[in-house]
């Protein structure tokens, strides 16, 4: 081999591009007998034993204790293991092949069982012959990366032109420019990438080196009968892969047909049982129950599992039925508010429903916390309001009003203040500031610049900008505020256009 040669095939990853798999007894995908070329095997080496992930190791007596469960299974006639492995799902075949060195040689000897197990799925025959049964459901059932080296589980990309399925990483390793591919491939036998197994764009061909080094040992005639069988083995992995991916989607939708009918059937059943409880058909209605992850599951509900779920699950439900509830009481509260409006002495000055709402005394009438939250709720026992409560709070509620317009005035009184002293004006008294007539506000909708008015812009002055900003944008309770009135919010009376509402001086 020349240094050209092997200056490019060191950049190459040797696992995939030279290795066509050949069948190494001690891996997890060996077991064919026939063709050297498996594709599956020589990507990967075999596991090595990962460590306990934590907790204490098991003790002696525990692990003899274990290892006794096993030993009649072990006693039992060949012929009845066999009936018994061609039961098991494809999966617990894997697994069994790896619990111990007997179970591993007897289920390697045994491809009558895995092929039994995978008729019992319905998956499709292949065509091609270049993998055994137990390669052909490790390729579909193990999420181990086929990477040399790599043991990246949970690996759900498969190509199944290449038989290889590799994380994000090792795919990585396995692309190059178009020009790098050409002159690596430039290197190697004429026909090897004829042979070789097709991959996706800038992907080096699986297997190329090993196909390489066989046609160059090979006569001319070897050679064009070994290309034409190569040729008809890729058209059958080719057919093999299109009935592979058209049984995953067959099977992806009746798997979710299925778990949708569990999941509806689960979900009555838990109805029941909360209607049993004491919970009704508007209280369930107040909550969001149904998308809860424990009704959402496919599995069937049993005693045990509603056992385990039912206080989590009343725990989950008793915040959304007290917040719907608040939220039905805030809006009763609506013609209470819109009484004492009207019939206030200076209505301009009246809070907006919304701040109103949020007055304590206010609060103590249509709020029912959640923190702490009580360990039960009577579903049953819902009022929206108590009118003795009302009353009882109304002395306070009448205070909380006059003390949020004295606020509302010292804080226009301090806003204009502000404006007269950055115009470098005579401050007018604070009893006189208010009715000067060049004390005006001006509230600009949009973005643009406040300095900017235009004809639908509201200038007027205090107290009728608030009773226009507060009927103009009137807040309905749906449990969300979408516009904060800046004029009516206290806690950051420096901001002075937030929401486009400014002093404007007439001089």
């Amino acid at each position: 081999m020349s240094t050209t040669q092997r200056s490019t095939r060191a950049k190459v990853p040797k696992s995939y591009a030279e290795s066509d798999g050949d069948q190494d007894q001690e891996s997890d995908y060996a077991g064919t007998a026939t063709e050297s070329e498996g594709d599956v095997s020589a990507m990967t080496a075999s596991p090595k034993k990962r460590k306990r992930a934590g907790g204490k190791p098991t003790s002696k007596r525990r692990r003899t204790q274990l290892q006794g469960r096993l030993e009649d299974f072990k006693k039992l006639p060949v012929e009845l293991k066999l009936c018994i492995f061609e039961m098991l799902h494809p999966k617990t075949l894997i697994l069994m092949s790896r619990t111990n060195q007997e179970y591993r040689n007897f289920l390697l000897s045994a491809d009558s069982v895995w092929k039994q197990s995978r008729l019992r799925l319905g998956m499709p025959d292949l065509l091609a012959k270049d993998i055994t049964e137990r390669q052909y459901i490790l390729l579909m059932f193990d999420k181990t990366c086929h990477g040399r080296d790599c043991y990246q589980l949970h690996v759900q990309d498969m190509d199944w032109v290449s038989c290889a399925r590799l994380c994000a990483s090792c795919r990585r390793w396995t692309k190059m420019t178009r020009g790098k591919l050409r002159r690596y491939i430039a290197t190697l036998h004429p026909r090897a990438q004829a042979c070789a197994k097709e991959t996706g764009e800038g992907g080096i061909p699986r297997g190329i080196v090993r196909m390489s080094e066989r046609l160059w040992r090979m006569t001319a005639q070897e050679t064009t009968d070994f290309v034409q069988e190569r040729q008809a083995l890729k058209a059958c992995i080719v057919k093999d892969a299109k009935n592979i991916r058209d049984w995953i989607c067959e099977e992806s939708a009746a798997q979710y047909g299925s778990d949708n009918e569990n999941r509806q059937a689960r979900e009555g059943q838990i109805k029941e049982r909360l209607l049993a409880l004491g919970w009704t058909e508007d209280s369930l209605s107040m909550t969001s129950w149904r998308r809860n992850p424990r009704v959402t599951q496919p599995r069937r509900l049993t005693e045990a599992i509603w056992r385990r779920i039912e206080d989590p699950l009343l725990q989950d439900m008793y915040p959304g039925l007290i917040n719907v509830r608040n939220h039905h009481r805030r809006n009763a509260l609506r013609p209470k508010y819109q009484e004492l409006l009207e019939s206030h002495p200076a209505p301009d000055v009246f809070p907006s429903h919304r701040i109103f709402l949020e007055f304590p005394s206010v609060k103590g009438v249509w709020e029912e916390t959640t923190n702490p939250l009580p360990d039960s709720i009577d579903v049953a026992d819902f009022v929206l309001y108590d009118d003795a409560k009302w009353v009882a709070a109304l002395p306070a509620i009448q205070a909380d009003v006059l003390r949020y317009q004295d606020e509302m005035e010292a804080l226009a009184i301090a806003r204009l203040t502000a404006a007269y002293v950055a115009q470098s004006l005579s401050v007018p008294s604070p009893a006189e500031i208010l009715d000067d007539p060049r004390s005006l506000f001006c509230y600009v909708s949009g973005d643009r610049s406040w300095s900017l008015v235009k004809d639908d812009d509201i200038i007027m002055p205090f107290p009728a900008i608030h009773r226009e900003i507060r009927d103009k944008y009137k807040q309905v309770d749906y449990g969300r505020f979408h516009r904060v009135d800046e004029f009516e919010t206290l806690e950051e009376p420096s901001v002075l256009g937030r929401w486009g509402l400014h002093v404007q001086l007439k001089l």
